[in-house]
C-alpha cells in the first residue's frame, strides 16, 4: 500500500476523531491492495489467514465507515452481497456484469461522464457521485454459447 495513501485517511480519520486501531489499519490495507472487487466474508478469510484477529463486527463496521466518509465504494450486483472497492485516489469508472461467468469489467468513458455533468448542470443539480452498472453477456460467454448451438 502506498503509505501517502494510509497517511492520509489515518490523517482525516484522527481529525474527526474516530480511532484507528490495527485492525483497522489492516482491512484498508488489504482493500487499497485488492485487484478486484473484495466482499466481506473474502475480507474476514483474509484476516483469519493472516492471523490479525478482526472479527466479522469489526470488518463490517469498519467497512460502513470507509464507506461513509467515500474512501470505498459499495456496490451490490445482484448477487445477495455486497462488494467493495477502493475509492481515494482512484480514477473514476463504471462497471459493466456478465449475467452468465459473473465478470466485472470495469471502463471509463469520457463522453458519458460529459453527458452526465450535462444533464445536472441542465437541472441545476449538484452531483456528489453516480454509479453505472450494466448487465449483460460477455463476448467470451457469447462466444461458448454460439458453439453450443
Amino acid at each position: 500500500m502506498d503509505p501517502k495513501v494510509m497517511d492520509e485517511i489515518l490523517q482525516r480519520l484522527q481529525k474527526e476523531g474516530i480511532k484507528i486501531t490495527q485492525q483497522r489499519k489492516k482491512i484498508i490495507e488489504i482493500i487499497y491492495d485488492q485487484q478486484n472487487h473484495i466482499n466481506a466474508d473474502t475480507l474476514y478469510a483474509i484476516l483469519k489467514k493472516q492471523k490479525a484477529g478482526v472479527s466479522r463486527a469489526t470488518i463490517y463496521r469498519t467497512l460502513d465507515l470507509l464507506v461513509e466518509k467515500r474512501y470505498i465504494q459499495k456496490m451490490d450486483f445482484g448477487e445477495g452481497r455486497c462488494v467493495y472497492e477502493f475509492k481515494l485516489g482512484q480514477p473514476h469508472h463504471d462497471h459493466m456484469k456478465c449475467l452468465r461467468c459473473g465478470k466485472v469489467i470495469e471502463f471509463n468513458d469520457h463522453i458519458i461522464e460529459l453527458r452526465q455533468h450535462t444533464i445536472c448542470q441542465n437541472h441545476k443539480f449538484y452531483p456528489m457521485s453516480h454509479v453505472m452498472q450494466i448487465y449483460g453477456i460477455c463476448h467470451e460467454c457469447r462466444e461458448k454459447e454460439k458453439k453450443n448451438l
